[in-house]
Order: C-alpha cells, then structure tokens, then sequence
C-alpha cells in the first residue's frame, strides 16, 4: 500500500456550473497570478459562469479566476459538434494557448476537417479571454486530439497527442 503524503499547500474550492455537466481538464496560475482553467461544457445558453452562449453539443470552457475564487471572465470555444480542452499554458506576451479536439466544421472551427473523424485542436487567447485564433490538425481517416502542451526556456511549444 502506498502512503499519501499529507496536503499542506490545500486552500479552498471553488465551484462554478449551470444547468449541464462542466468538467475541468487542466489549470494553471499565470505570471500575473491569475488561475486559468479549461475543460468543457454542455450547458446552454448565456449566463454569470459561462459569459457567453454555448454554440454546440460541447464546448472547449475556459476561465480565469483570482486567488479568492472570483470569475475575473470566461469563454466557451467551439462549434456545433463536440469540442473539448485539455491544457493550457501561458506564452510569452501573456497569451493563453489551449489545446484539445474537436469534431466541428463550424463556429470558432470554420473550415475543412483534417480528419474524418476528429481533430486536434490549438485556440490562442488575449489575456482578458478574447480569442486570437484557433487551428485544427489531424491525419485523414485517423482520431487525432492535442493532449498536452509546455513552453521551453526559448519560448518553444511542444505539444503531444
């Protein structure tokens, strides 16, 4: 049996949700002491969590807290398939790049599938949320979704599937 060391840095929760189901894929605190945390969301229309109005069966969810638990914005990315985020990681200049799949050809995914199942999915966002843009990538006929990413010490991205 393996022993669990004792928590010491544990501080609070924090709950956020609507109506659908929310789930939470990965988190981090940027240079600027904000908390960023992304996953996904099937709840629907606009309201105080969500900021803005779902555009498909799920949608990539990001959203920005401070220290105390207060929602400082959020966003939800997507199109009218099933979209989902996994990671984030700040970059320098303090944007957000996140990273998942998607399943969509419209909304925030306009254009042609790489796949013809699912794709890989980049999104950069502006510090306050906004997005910049957001790409697919995948090999035809074949699942693809972007796991994890890091910065290097050069500013370099690396992202695996």
């Amino acid at each position: 049996m393996a022993q669990v060391p004792e928590c010491t840095h544990y501080q609070r929760d924090f709950s956020f949700g609507r109506s659908g189901n929310e789930a939470v894929s990965g988190a981090i605190t940027t240079t600027s002491g904000v908390i960023v945390v992304v996953g996904s969301t099937e709840s629907a229309g606009a309201g105080s969590m969500l900021g803005s109005i779902r555009h498909g069966g799920m949608d990539g969810l990001v959203m920005a807290t401070d220290d105390e638990g207060n929602l400082l914005w959020s966003t939800v990315l997507g199109g009218s398939g099933t979209d989902d985020l996994f990671n984030v990681a700040e970059i320098p200049g303090g944007d957000l790049l996140v990273v998942g799949k998607t399943n969509s050809l419209d909304g925030d995914l306009a254009g042609p599938s790489n796949s013809s199942r699912t794709d890989g999915w980049y999104a950069r966002l502006h510090p306050d949320g906004s997005l910049v843009w957001s790409k697919r990538v995948g090999v035809a006929g074949g699942w693809s979704g972007v796991n994890d990413l890091a910065v290097s010490a050069t500013d370099a991205v690396l992202a695996t599937t």
